[in-house]
């Protein structure tokens, strides 16, 4: 987690200000809810560009909360059936197993 939050900090750093919410406290919770749950590396910029509608008080952005939602939906039903097939150690995984060990 230390280094999810290096990464962000990085660029925000040498400007001495920032949008705290949405360049830092957002992506911040998307990202660790990705790495706790064994999303790909390769999907964190699609996933935080929809997480980001989810807190969004642009109405164009809230025009696109049901995008957002159905990407989401799709996005975590892959998820689910890529970990049940090859599991991993993560969160997700452990969860998808719970029921075949009879808890």
């Amino acid at each position: 987690m230390q280094n999810i939050s290096d990464g962000l900090l990085d660029p925000i750093v040498p400007r001495g200000r920032a949008d705290i919410l949405h360049e830092y406290s957002a992506p911040l919770a998307a990202l660790t809810i990705m790495t706790l749950l064994g999303s790909p590396v390769a999907d964190r910029e699609e996933f935080t560009g929809y997480a980001h509608l989810f807190l969004s008080t642009n109405p164009a952005d809230q025009a696109r909360l049901p995008e957002a939602m159905a990407w989401m939906a799709g996005y975590f039903a892959d998820l689910v059936a890529a970990k049940g097939a090859a599991p991993a150690d993560d969160l997700l995984s452990e969860l998808i197993a719970v029921p075949r060990r009879g808890r």
